[in-house]
């Protein structure tokens, strides 16, 4: 079974938790008995971001987590302090918003894509809205961002570019209107539209929108408090 390590906390003198997203069953909490020690084969395994081709056995309560074989290690962001708060920030995430045994192959395949592309570069806020915005959308949440010359900003709650004749209905349901021209409101869509091979040019001041919108888009539809990743990176 494939999967990527989101996170091992310590469980028990010598085992752990391990939390790991898997293409085919979801996201899966498993025990990995004596991964403490130092002679321990899957330790090395196990670390956060790994790929990982991995068996599990069932236990009365508990399933647990036999033998692991790393696939990719991502050995650029482990040797880049910056890289690895950023890797470590989006895996926790996902470990936070994603659901045990619910199949998500498309948030697999978006967090791998991330990883590569954080090892590859040097990662800023930018990617980590992007990450946020096509993970909610993956889960069913994804921004209605539809632009026209009657735009006029974006509604956190309910989750859409608000225009001109709009805007008296949307402030009865959200207080908290993003006000910006749609020149600058186009930023989320070019977000969501990333494709992760292209270069990022993007004035800092989008950035900044970007970051607004899509923080509080997600507060709005998670019960996850998300902390300030500015602060993180």
């Amino acid at each position: 079974m494939l999967g990527i390590v989101l996170s091992r906390r310590d469980f028990r003198e010598n085992d752990q938790k391990i939390s790991i997203l898997t293409k085919e069953n979801g996201k899966k909490e498993l025990v990995a008995r004596g991964v403490k020690k130092i002679k321990s084969k899957n330790s090395y395994h196990l670390e956060q971001a790994n790929l990982i081709d991995f068996n599990t056995a069932e236990g009365k309560v508990l399933e647990y987590l036999i033998n692991a074989t790393s696939e990719k290690v991502f050995l650029d962001i482990k040797k880049d302090i910056k890289k690895r708060l950023t890797a470590s920030y989006i895996l926790n995430l996902v470990k936070r918003v994603v659901e045990e045994k619910q199949k998500e192959e498309r948030v697999f395949s978006l967090l791998f894509t991330t990883l590569g592309y954080i090892e590859k570069n040097v990662p800023d806020t930018f990617i980590v809205d992007v990450f946020i915005l096509k993970l909610l959308s993956s889960l069913g949440f994804q921004p209605n961002i539809e632009i026209n010359n009657d735009s006029i900003g974006f509604s956190p709650l309910l989750g859409k570019v608000v225009s001109k004749q709009e805007l008296n209905q949307a402030k009865h349901e959200d207080e908290n209107i993003f006000f910006c021209p749609k020149e600058e409101l186009e930023v989320v869509q070019q977000a969501l539209n990333f494709d992760f091979e292209a270069e990022i040019k993007l004035e800092e001041k989008k950035k900044k929108i970007l970051h607004k919108i899509t923080r509080e888009f997600f507060l709005h539809h998670s019960e996850y408090r998300l902390p300030e990743y500015k602060k993180v990176l």
